[in-house]
């Protein structure tokens, strides 16, 4: 898929500069102004939380209970939840910046066209994320989500291709250290599949831990679609 990089509060009127244009470029969506966008309904997860922590892919249970812009700086996302890895549910909060929005200049419609009328902009918008536990541990790094405008004019979460085997969204990738001084480890998730993974996921069609890593949390996992 093709993007096209948009600065953050200009998502209304992109601009494309080339020095020798070779061809027509696909038609963009038009779109409401969107001068302020309001990403807190993409960001907030609409089904569970698949992580792993660790070389060994140790399972990470992580669950946001809410996800709220700050009224002072619109590009930062205030964010409330816990984790449960072994057995352990910590508390957390932390913050989210939205670092750069992107559209795609194809728009996409779902399985048979479904959402054909209904879409007037799509794309993902990338963010740095800290989450400090109430242990003393911080999760650092950056996030992609995926959004889309309806007809209405209103910002929402993109489940446009749900149906396809490699559809994700909200993917978080970075890593944890349990202390200031501790080594970092890696520390990913997101929704529907896992980014980086590695030999960890071995589902075709959704998300499915592979065998050798079932002692490692993933023994009692179930499919999310």
């Amino acid at each position: 898929m093709t993007y096209l990089a948009l600065a953050f509060g200009l998502l209304a009127n992109p601009v494309v500069k080339e020095d020798t244009p070779k061809a027509p470029a696909p038609k963009t969506a038009s779109v409401s102004p969107l001068a302020d966008p309001d990403f807190s309904i993409a960001l907030r997860p609409q089904s569970p939380l698949l992580g792993f922590i660790g070389s060994d892919y140790q399972r990470l249970n992580i669950v946001f209970l809410s996800v709220t812009r700050e009224a002072q700086d619109h590009k930062v996302y205030d964010i409330t939840g816990y984790t449960l890895t072994r057995g352990t549910q910590t508390p957390f909060t932390g913050k989210l910046t939205i670092a750069k929005v992107s559209r795609l200049k194809q728009l996409n419609y779902g399985v048979d066209d479904e959402m054909k009328g209904k879409v007037k902009a799509e794309g993902t918008a990338a963010s740095d994320y800290e989450l400090q536990s109430a242990d003393g541990g911080r999760f650092t790094g950056t996030m992609t989500t995926q959004w889309f405008v309806d007809r209405s004019g209103k910002l929402q979460y993109d489940d446009i291709d749900i149906a396809s085997d490699s559809y994700s969204n909200n993917q978080y990738t970075g890593q944890w250290r349990a202390s200031a001084a501790s080594s970092p480890q890696v520390a990913n998730w997101g929704e529907y599949r896992i980014p980086q993974a590695g030999d960890l996921d071995s589902g075709a069609a959704q998300f499915f831990p592979a065998d050798k890593y079932k002692a490692n949390g993933w023994a009692n996992f179930e499919p999310t679609k």
